[in-house]
């Protein structure tokens, strides 16, 4: 205390201003990681969860478009098999629905896998990663129900005794897995984004600290330089 009092005033405003400029640096190299940080953290929930979003309400509608088709078929009964227009629109649908369920299946796959490839994810890593094996969960059940129309299809009217009851089965299951891959992938938006917006309030919080630490060292030096001339 005594030699800092005994020092001469340039050697004092030296080291005031020393440690004023290191606060000042902190500040700054903190506030471009952190800013830099939070943009990634941003990029992957606008690059990566949002389009997981998108496509899972396509699979949605495909989903309800194919209910819609079952359900008329059910209604016909007997009658489908004796229609072979009906027939050819409703292997048509079949078809049509397969086909755009495995392409948005593969699209959400193409997302992931990139996100992973790329560095991209960086937030729930492993949550992410589960995500394909759910997705290919999903390609299996669609094979097994492409399968269970052609059963179906085949049998003639005999088909509703015998494969239709596991084609509805088959039907709900792939609804079941469905909901639940949305379910995740909403979950894991949410994390994502609560994530983001910690480590927002978290650089607010230590920018403000060491702002006003800055601040406060800046008004010393100043009131000192003031007094002492």
């Amino acid at each position: 205390m005594f030699n800092w009092l005994n020092v001469s005033m340039t050697r004092k405003i030296s080291g005031l201003s020393f440690v004023l400029l290191s606060f000042l640096f902190v500040v700054i190299v903190y506030s471009a990681y952190q800013s830099q940080r939070i943009y990634k953290e941003m990029h992957e929930v606008a690059e990566i969860d949002v389009p997981l979003s998108e496509v899972m309400a396509d699979i949605e509608m495909l989903q309800l478009k194919q209910h819609l088709l079952m359900e008329s078929i059910r209604q016909q009964g007997d009658v489908f098999f004796s229609d072979q227009s009906l027939q050819e629109k409703s292997i048509e649908g079949f078809d049509r629905f397969s086909a755009q369920l495995a392409a948005q299946l593969d699209k959400s796959t193409e997302i992931l896998r990139t996100g992973l490839g790329f560095g991209s994810i960086r937030i729930k890593l492993l949550d992410h990663r589960s995500l394909i094996q759910h997705i290919n969960l999903l390609h299996q059940h669609r094979i097994k129900f492409d399968h269970l129309v052609d059963d179906f299809l085949k049998q003639g009217k005999q088909g509703f005794s015998t494969s239709w009851p596991m084609l509805e089965l088959q039907d709900k299951g792939l609804d079941t897995q469905t909901d639940e891959l949305l379910r995740k992938i909403d979950q894991l938006t949410i994390n994502v984004s609560a994530a983001v917006e910690s480590q927002e309030r978290h650089f607010v919080v230590m920018n403000a600290v060491l702002g006003i630490s800055a601040f406060g060292i800046g008004t010393y030096l100043t009131l000192y330089i003031i007094i002492t001339f």
